[in-house]
């Protein structure tokens, strides 16, 4: 199928703007000049312009014209999910426990909960390969319907967990990832040594308010752990 004209051209446009012939902020040429030297009429132009407003790439100022936009090329998109970050295939979880606990000063602080609110912890252990490749642990603030039996837990992610408490639309998630030396606990689940770095990966889920309904970290060994994004283009 051939591919429409104006789509040739915002294509073009927005190759000379990605690779910076157009820098932020300039003005693109008139639409009568883009007509004639596109040879095609200013409604087809104008059509290929509208494509790249709303693709961010550019703005436009009434009387005044289009403009590039300032295009990041910083940011990075990457769809996360506790097996996915394990290299390797043949991923499989094993569940270690599920318990309620009391929380501690760190839970207290993490969930914003009063000192008697009791929480539900669980632990897995994710293998690549039959391989031990990482632990896997998640604190949520009991709440009727939680799964909490082991067949209903095995292996779920976060947001499927909360998902009987509240829409997964209705929450986003925050991440941060960084590298550490294991503590003692976690080097012994792992089976390495203590001076062997890992990946800890921490999510903390928010409700629509913004308030904390989730914590959790994942220890993964360095060599076992594998995270990929793709760039974002826009503001």
């Amino acid at each position: 199928m051939a591919i429409p004209v104006y789509q040739k051209i915002s294509d073009d446009i927005r190759t000379q703007i990605t690779h910076g012939f157009i820098s932020a902020n300039n003005a693109l040429p008139s639409e009568n000049t883009l007509s004639s030297q596109y040879n095609v009429s200013r409604m087809t132009v104008r059509k290929a312009l509208n494509v790249l407003v709303n693709e961010k790439y550019l703005y436009s100022v009434p009387g005044k014209g289009y403009f590039a936009k300032k295009i990041a090329t910083d940011k990075y998109l990457f769809t996360f999910d506790e097996l996915e970050v394990i290299k390797g295939k043949n991923k499989e979880s094993r569940l270690m426990e599920v318990d309620i606990i009391k929380p501690n000063a760190e839970l207290i602080y993490q969930l914003n909960i009063s000192p008697d609110k009791r929480v539900v912890v669980i632990k897995h252990l994710l293998y690549s390969n039959k391989k031990l490749a990482a632990y896997d642990i998640k604190y949520i603030p009991y709440f009727t319907g939680i799964p909490i039996v082991e067949k209903e837990i095995n292996y779920i992610t976060f947001p499927e967990i909360i998902a009987n408490r509240t829409s997964m639309f209705d929450i986003h998630r925050k991440i941060s990832i960084r590298m550490d030396m294991p503590s003692n606990e976690i080097s012994t689940l792992l089976k390495i040594n203590t001076h062997d770095p890992v990946f800890i990966i921490e999510q903390k889920i928010l409700d629509q308010e913004g308030s904390p309904i989730g914590w959790g970290q994942l220890y993964c060994h360095y060599q076992n752990c594998l995270i990929e994004g793709d760039s974002v283009i826009g503001e």
